[in-house]
């Protein structure tokens, strides 16, 4: 059985609230905003497995992850944000997977990135191994991935 967001929105089961999504295939749902704290995902099919996204989009280095960035797009910069060659940026990053934009350091493929910009410098960055658990891959991602800490490497010069 397919589910659509306004399904998994609106379903409540009787035992009080909680979707049971049990081995349902979600690999057409769109999932923007559904609210699936309290769904049973066991043994879903067609999630998207944010290990899967980053090994598949991501250049991996000894280091950790290659991403990128650019600055004043939507919100502005922080003040205690330094952007220079490897300064360490940091936010609070919002865990919700069924949420493409909100806080965190928004970063992307080098695709995303350029497609969504203005002429602004774009930014090459590293996402450090022991930061991956502070990186969130939204399930309808385009491209774009929030993280709460990243290295600034330098300016891309593509």
């Amino acid at each position: 059985m397919k589910f659509n967001r306004e399904y998994i929105i609106n379903y409540i089961d009787e035992e009080g609230g909680r979707a049971n999504l049990r081995e349902a295939d979600l690999s057409e749902a769109n999932l923007r905003e559904a609210e699936l704290r309290w769904a049973d995902l066991s043994g879903c099919k067609g999630l998207l497995s944010p290990i899967d996204y980053l090994k598949e989009n991501f250049e991996k280095t000894k280091k950790g992850y290659i991403c990128y960035k650019i600055f004043h797009t939507n919100y502005p910069v922080p003040d205690y944000w330094k952007i220079k060659e490897n300064s360490i940026i940091t936010e609070v990053v919002n865990p919700s997977r069924t949420t493409n934009c909100t806080c965190g350091v928004n970063v992307g493929t080098l695709k995303w990135v350029k497609d969504h910009n203005d002429g602004d410098k774009i930014w090459k960055c590293l996402i450090e191994w022991e930061w991956l658990v502070g990186v969130v891959v939204p399930y309808n991602t385009d491209g774009k991935i929030r993280c709460e800490k990243v290295r600034l490497l330098e300016v891309n010069k593509c």
